[in-house]
């Protein structure tokens, strides 16, 4: 005759719920939800013990319950557990539910219901539903003695300083730059597209995050664009900008001085991967973001977005941020479209070096590439950039564009087509007086020089100028801000 099960008792459901308890702590110390269970055998002996390990082993059926299960049915060399018990310190999910039913357990104690997935009662009752042709019976511990209410006291506050800790870990993180949600009118590339490119990597130790809030809008069109696709009422997410900060820890430190690097249509901080190292050596604080809507920061999803106003606004708030305070040392160095934004930065930076074409007839702003980037949404970038086969072989400029969704900067007039939002000076023209080069009294000190060297208008010619002059480049930074005395052209 077999063996009989042994009648229900309560000081062995305790016994067995508090070695359950010890399992879910277990669980908690690893950073699992802290649900543990035990089952036993019909006689009473321990057959498995586990714990949540979800997370540990990215499987999203490894809760406690069926970690329990297998290595019970392992053991017996049965999957049926006829008349076994589960314990365990969280009322069953309908996952571990249908698993405990295939098992044919005769019972399952539990000590903390679950109101948002409990399927003994809580939200649903599979073990109750009389068209199955097992039925398991399912029952919330009841405490019978003080120290059975500490047990269960003890399992819920296992559960809730686990959610609490978790929450605000989350909302800690939320905060932090790198970590931040995206807007809803905003797309993001994946930061996995740009780790094979050894350029990138090497300015890993320099890269930063900036969270920064939508600007007051100028015009209602730019408004509209802002608000896209999100409730009116809804607290706006800020845009997350991504840029390169070689002395990003001078908070409390004498300013030194800096020079802003800013690239322009279709490009990111790549542009300067040659560049920024022999200034960093050279003394000066190098600061290189990557634009919104181009290279790691945040994409807006309309052309619409990018506006001279809206970009100079963003650029205001995080030097603001970053606190860069006006300085007669600190420079700029401009490229193509990014010469529209000078005169809204002559204030903090003073002097401002561009990259012109010394061809006679260098071609208009809407060159053919350019077109190419518009009308063409599969046009590989890396075949204008890249200045080698294996930096053309790494996809690197291609890197933020994953999709033509994420090319809405390329097709807006301001990157696009600079012509149509001219300067408030002829940045590429030394002879401009400063006060026509800032239309500002308070920036009226502002001064161009240009840096015209061949072919600048093809951009593998650029990266190669500027991976082979970083000379000539230190020559033309203002050794004595307080009078430069650069040359204006070279060839």
């Amino acid at each position: 005759m077999p063996p009989q099960p042994a009648p229900p008792n309560a000081a062995s459901d305790f016994n067995h719920l508090q070695l359950a308890l010890q399992q879910a702590q277990h669980a908690a110390a690893l950073g699992e939800v802290p649900v543990g269970a035990i089952i036993t055998s019909p006689q009473g002996d321990i057959l498995a013990q586990a714990h949540n390990r979800t997370r540990t082993t990215h499987d999203p059926c490894a809760h406690a319950e069926i970690l329990a299960l297998r290595a019970a049915a392992q053991r017996t060399g049965n999957h049926r557990l006829q008349d076994c018990t589960l314990y365990v310190t969280l009322e069953p999910c309908p996952m571990c539910a249908g698993a405990i039913l295939h098992a044919r357990l005769r019972r399952v104690i539990y000590a903390v219901a679950d109101p948002k997935t409990g399927a003994a009662g809580s939200v649903i009752n599979l073990f109750a539903n009389p068209q199955l042709n097992h039925h398991t019976q399912a029952t919330l511990f009841a405490p019978a003695s003080a120290a059975d209410a500490a047990l269960q006291t003890a399992s819920a506050a296992l559960l809730t300083d686990f959610f609490r800790q978790r929450r605000a870990s989350q909302a800690q993180q939320s905060q932090q730059p790198a970590q931040a949600a995206l807007r809803d009118n905003a797309l993001r590339p994946c930061p996995s597209r740009f780790a094979h490119i050894p350029a990138l990597q090497a300015l890993q130790p320099f890269s930063q995050w900036a969270l920064l809030q939508e600007p007051p809008s100028s015009t209602p069109t730019a408004n509209a664009a802002a608000t896209d696709n999100t409730s009116p009422h809804a607290p706006q997410r800020p845009w997350r900008l991504h840029y390169i900060d070689t002395a990003p820890h001078q908070l409390h430190q004498p300013q030194r001085p800096t020079i802003l690097l800013l690239h322009g249509y279709a490009s990111y901080h790549l542009l300067w991967a040659d560049t920024i190292a022999p200034l960093h050596q050279a003394g000066w604080r190098v600061l290189a973001p990557d634009l919104l809507g181009h290279g790691l920061s945040d994409q807006p999803k309309k052309p619409q977005q990018h506006t001279l106003h809206w970009h100079s606004a963003l650029l205001q708030q995080w030097l603001a941020q970053i606190h860069v305070t006006p300085s007669p040392q600190h420079t700029m160095l401009l490229h193509d479209s990014a010469i529209q934004l000078a005169p809204t930065l002559a204030s903090t930076f003073p002097h401002c070096l561009t990259l012109v074409p010394t061809l006679p007839a260098s071609p208009a702003p809407h060159t053919p590439w350019r077109t190419h980037c518009q009308h063409r949404p599969s046009f590989n970038l890396d075949t204008h950039w890249a200045d080698t086969p294996e930096e053309q072989a790494q996809y690197a400029w291609q890197a933020p564009y994953p999709n033509p969704g994420h090319r809405a900067a390329l097709l807006a007039p301001f990157w696009a087509n600079p012509s149509a939002n001219p300067p408030a000076s002829p940045a590429a023209s030394p002879a401009a007086s400063p006060a026509a080069a800032t239309g500002a009294a308070d920036a009226a000190s502002h001064t161009f020089f240009t840096i015209a060297t061949p072919h600048l208008h093809n951009g593998a010619a650029l990266r190669h100028w500027l991976r082979h002059n970083s000379n000539t480049l230190l020559a033309h930074l203002p050794t004595n801000p307080s009078s430069p005395t650069p040359p204006q052209t070279t060839s």
